[in-house]
């Protein structure tokens, strides 16, 4: 059954319900598609463009479920900033009041009383609602009532005296490996460039929804250098190239089949075995390893090609480049093997210190937002949650 012919039932065995919507003249200015998501019970998601009716649609959503008995209290309404909620707010105490003077008896005194509560209902944005949702349980959640909420600056603020603050810590303690971090990122004997990191780190880990399941699976990417996260990126990387580029030779080498260049068809030939090796293999070493090994095809294009056959040997050039690179890109992983474990081994230990840091930062970060009684837009969404 077609999408259009499912809307029209829809809208037939539902006129009754859309009836409230007419305007004075009898008409119900709603396209199907607009039909569909007004009437749609459970989740629903409308994807249109600007000017298309989204929140006179909307409205009209709101406006049948509080004809149906919901209540404006038991709604969240939210959008992207105050303008829009004061807007929307306006349009629907508009409608709400034209429906309701085209009602009688009980329904029309609920669109009455559904009026009275639009300045108390929540069309807002998220961070309004979180900040109404803290401030009415403070108490459990070990906060003053009288917390004020800070603004970006405000808070860089507060996030620059903390990270100042621990980093003089870690430095006067003589932590050796926090000061082999402070010589790698620092600039001109400047910390500038570590906190930005450690900020960038703080505000990486403040956005996850489980901040320990991310911070332990950050620690894991440094658990062992043959099974690290890195080569598996790597190794999938690869894969699609050698995918790809098989493909690509594929079709080349049927177009080849109808020239006199057997040389460049057993070239592909060797390159499409090349691939299938490095497709079934199990890691991104072994595949460096694969490629270290591997001898590159050269065949010779000759003086008599006709023009169409210099136009498919180009292309195979040009096919052999981009796979000489990748293939070097792999020998150098073989030659740099021991580098690159020991590389590793440093970052680890680097990534756990900066962690450390980072989560000492973020509770004195915590400890001065107490001290000063104040919240950040983060705050407030995780406030809110908790």
């Amino acid at each position: 059954m077609s999408k259009d012919v499912v809307v029209k039932n829809l809208s037939e065995a539902s006129s009754k319900r859309l009836d409230i919507l007419r305007d004075e003249s009898g008409k119900l200015l709603l396209t199907d598609d607009q039909k569909h998501a007004v009437l749609e019970h459970g989740k629903i998601l409308v994807s249109a463009s600007a000017g298309s009716g989204k929140t006179s649609t909307m409205i009209k959503r709101i406006i049948l479920m509080l004809a149906e008995g919901a209540s404006l209290r038991r709604m969240l309404i939210l959008v992207y900033n105050n303008a829009a909620a004061d807007e929307l707010k306006e349009k629907l105490h508009q409608e709400l009041f034209r429906v309701a003077c085209a009602q009688t008896g009980d329904l029309r005194e609920h669109f009455r009383k559904e009026i009275d509560e639009i300045s108390f209902c929540h069309i807002c944005t998220i961070h309004a609602f979180c900040q109404s949702l803290i401030r009415e349980n403070f108490d459990k959640l070990g906060l003053s009532p009288t917390f004020e909420v800070v603004d970006e600056n405000e808070h860089a603020i507060i996030m620059n005296m903390a990270l100042d603050e621990v980093i003089a810590k870690y430095c006067a303690d003589g932590d050796e490996t926090f000061l082999s971090i402070v010589d790698v990122f620092s600039q001109a004997r400047k910390e500038e460039n570590l906190k930005e990191n450690l900020i960038k780190l703080h505000t990486l880990i403040e956005i996850q929804p489980d901040r320990e399941a991310f911070l332990e699976c950050a620690k894991q990417c440094y658990d062992s250098y043959d099974n690290s996260k890195f080569w598996d990126i790597l190794k999938n990387y690869y894969t699609t190239f050698c995918k790809r580029a098989r493909e690509a030779l594929s079709e080349l080498k049927t177009k080849m089949l109808q020239y006199s260049l057997a040389k460049h068809v057993e070239a592909i030939d060797v390159y499409t075995a090349f691939f299938d090796e490095m497709i079934a293999c199990e890691s991104a070493l072994g595949m460096a390893w694969i490629a270290n090994d591997f001898e590159r095809p050269s065949p010779r294009t000759s003086s008599k090609a006709i023009e169409e056959e210099k136009l498919l040997t180009d292309q195979y050039k040009d096919y052999a480049k981009q796979i000489k690179t990748v293939v070097d890109e792999l020998k150098e992983f073989c030659n740099k093997c021991d580098e690159l474990e020991g590389a590793h081994k440093q970052n680890a230990t680097f990534v756990n210190k900066l962690i450390e840091v980072c989560l000492a930062f973020g509770k004195r970060l915590e400890e001065i937002k107490q001290e000063k009684n104040v919240l950040s837009f983060e705050d407030l969404q995780h406030k809110a949650l908790e």
